[in-house]
């Protein structure tokens, strides 16, 4: 009877939504195409139209469970008892079964949680993701067996009365929890921290909050993966010392003091099979006392498992260890003094010998010490040097070689000597903006940096026949070198930037361009219905755009009367919800433009633009809107200005604002011209083109610059 009543409540609430929906949208859809006629394009709110089928979920035979009980094949489960002071509990199950199902369609296992009293309750359900009426689950049974698992677990309190939350305590069996296939089973939290090791304790005690659903995972893993074992054993010994092995061991779940360690080690007649202690954390050594009469490697290697069902072991590759003599190497030759140029290279080498051999060298430079590298082609030890960039001072090195029982020969001090060969460098190279109009003002940008210290910069500029070429020398701002003016002449302008440092290098930076022009293309026209915005941030009337057809201009009257366009332009009003006629054009808003041919559009007499963060503002509902700028936004660089605070994308398509609940809807509809015309989702904003975005809010929409 609680079920029917259920789905009868249920049905009704659907019922008086749909026919809510229907009552809502009718006006507008009336609206719209007694306006536009059967060749207007699709709206915004068509979009989030859809159709609901009740015959899914109605019934007049619904039950708790698909299958009997006596029918199931179930190899674990578990039962969750949860209860408070004051004598409210509920329960749940999960577990596995051969032939369940991981998530939908709903299987013979998934037992329908039964409704809820109305309040002074806990009620605790899994959620896998099956429809209706599988939402919420007294009893989830997966799929086994599985190397991993996931259950979602929810629980809810309800009081009497208030918000007062309630201490509450979930209990199960642990050693149910070992007859599953899993070697750890973790209770999670929503932000997927364990809270408790399932296997090891057998409660977990928390504060639920009234009325708010708390969600939890049971994070289910059979453990595959063999420890890691990390090498951090001496790389040399000595003839009769004592040797310590040292090695960090680290396994995904089980604790270092249940890890067993080896060490198979041989030195000459010696050899062993050892057993390593734990000397803290996951570190383990063993140490051995070395052949007194062997210089042979020691050879050895670790292996390591854990506690896993099927123990997992690991074995390392063999490593060795120098045991060395004390008899000091000699040297034979040396590089010497050196003479090199700023931030090149030059290699510091040594030749030397020894008893037994010389296995290492390192160079000291001014105080500094590296390790340097043999060379079999040279049979000698290197160290590529390379001079500092930013100062000619002279430096000062040593070199010390060592051989197996790190015995060592020092050489005496040699001279590197530094000459400045590094010209200026050029970054940063603009021009502000790289499209202008006639008289706009274009600003050349550079930083300019040298090693040592600059002593002049200059640029060169030409352009178009009838432009008098520009070559002055600029003062900077630091490394900060600007040149601004403005130009009369449509074209191409070329300009590069020439710096010398005070040693005389110079350089001529790459050319760079920009354009003079005083008409831009706001977009392509496609037959048929065209969204379409201006790519630039200044209001036009209808008598400064121009169509070019087939090679030939055509001013918006004529290109009407040569019935290349409709007459009409329509504006969708962002206060009012509905279409209007304009006969202008404004930055940050769209239009709908009918084309009988495809063609270009285009505007002039144009003035010199401004780029800002600025796009438009925005009404609660349905906008169309576009970028004022000649270059593609992405979604994800938007800004959305609530109540003075701006919110970027994320922000603003969640609940991470103070509203609790998205500002806009995440979805962008863009229009596609192309036949078949239709919506698609979008997530860049085109130049030249327009987009539907809903809003919860009266919001002001910007871009990061």
């Amino acid at each position: 009877m609680r079920d029917y009543r259920f789905i009868k409540n249920y049905v009704h609430t659907m019922r008086k939504s749909i026919l809510l929906t229907f009552f809502v949208l009718l006006p507008f859809f009336i609206g719209t195409f007694s306006m536009m006629g059967a060749s207007v394009a699709p709206l915004g709110t068509n979009i989030l139209t859809k159709t609901i089928t009740f015959s899914s979920f109605i019934s007049n035979d619904i039950n708790h469970e698909i299958n009997p009980i006596t029918n199931r094949s179930i190899i674990w489960d578990v039962r969750l008892n949860l209860s408070k002071l004051g004598g409210k509990t509920d329960f749940v199950y999960f577990g596995e079964a051969p032939d369940a199902n991981d998530g939908p369609p709903a299987d013979s296992y998934d037992t329908v949680k039964p409704a809820a009293p109305t309040k002074n309750y806990i009620r605790a359900w899994f959620n896998d993701s099956i429809p209706s009426p599988y939402t919420e689950l007294e009893r989830d049974y997966r799929s086994h067996p599985s190397t991993t698992k996931v259950w979602n677990l929810s629980v809810l309190w309800v009081p009497a009365g208030g918000t007062l939350s309630a201490t509450i305590t979930i209990v199960w069996d642990r050693n149910l929890l070992n007859l599953s296939e899993y070697d750890q089973i973790s209770l999670q939290n929503e932000s997927g921290i364990q809270i408790s090791n399932m296997k090891i304790t057998g409660s977990y005690t928390f504060v639920c909050p009234a009325n708010t659903p708390q969600l939890f995972t049971i994070n289910c893993q059979i453990d595959t993966t063999p420890p890691e074992i990390i090498n951090q054993s001496p790389v040399t010994g000595e003839t009769g010392d004592a040797f310590t092995f040292n090695a960090t061991v680290l396994d995904d779940i089980t604790p270092a003091n249940y890890l067993i360690v080896h060490v198979n080690w041989s030195h000459g007649s010696l050899f062993g099979n050892d057993t390593m202690s734990l000397s803290g954390n996951n570190y383990f050594v063993k140490t051995i006392t070395l052949s007194n009469y062997s210089t042979s490697p020691l050879i050895y290697h670790f292996y390591a498992n854990d506690t896993a069902k099927t123990p997992n072991v690991n074995y390392t590759t063999q490593q060795s260890a120098t045991i060395i003599d004390d008899e000091p190497p000699l040297i034979n030759n040396i590089s010497g003094d050196l003479i090199i140029g700023t931030g090149d290279p030059i290699v510091l080498w040594v030749a030397g010998m020894d008893n037994i051999g010389v296995t290492s060298a390192k160079v000291l430079i001014d105080s500094i010490e590296h390790s340097m590298i043999w060379n079999n082609g040279t049979t000698r030890w290197q160290y590529q040097y390379v001079a500092p960039t930013e100062n000619i001072s002279n430096h000062s090195y040593m070199i010390t070689v060592f051989d197996a029982a790190m015995n060592t020969k020092t050489s005496g001090t040699y001279l590197i000597s530094v000459f400045d060969n590094d010209p200026p460098t050029f970054t940063n190279i603009l021009a502000t903006p790289v499209f202008q109009l006639i008289n706009g003002y274009v600003n050349l940008t550079a930083t300019i940096t040298d090693n040592i210290n600059l002593s002049s910069v200059t640029i060169q500029i030409t352009g178009p026949e009838g432009f008098n070429p520009v070559n002055i020398t600029l003062l900077g701002y630091g490394n900060n070198y600007f040149f601004n003016q403005t130009y009369l002449l449509s074209g191409i302008y070329n300009y590069t930037f020439w710096g010398n440092d005070t040693s005389d290098n110079s350089i001529t930076s790459v050319a760079h361009q920009f354009t003079i022009f005083g008409e831009l293309q706001i977009t392509i026209l496609y037959s048929g219905w065209n969204f379409i915005s201006l790519p630039f941030n200044q209001t036009l009337s209808t008598t400064n755009l121009y169509v070019l057809y087939e090679g030939t201009d055509y001013s918006w009257s004529e290109a009407i009367t040569q019935g290349i366009l409709l007459p009409s332009i329509f504006d969708w009003a962002r206060n009012g919800q509905g279409y209007t006629l304009v006969n202008s054009l404004v930055p940050g808003y769209g239009y709908w433009l009918y084309a009988y041919q495809a063609c270009e559009l285009w505007a002039n007499g144009l003035t010199s633009i401004l780029s800002t963060d600025y796009i438009t503002s925005l009404f609660y509902h349905w906008n169309v809107l576009g970028v004022p700028i000649n270059q593609p936004v992405n979604k994800t660089t938007l800004l959305f200005v609530y109540q003075g605070v701006e919110y970027n994308w994320t922000q603003a398509t969640t609940n991470q604002n103070p509203t609790g609940g998205p500002l806009i809807l995440n979805d962008i509809f863009g229009w596609d011209r192309r036949q078949p015309q239709g919506y698609f989702l979008a997530d860049t904003l085109d130049p030249g083109l327009c987009y539907w975005m809903y809003t919860f809010y009266d919001l002001i929409l910007k871009r990061t610059l």
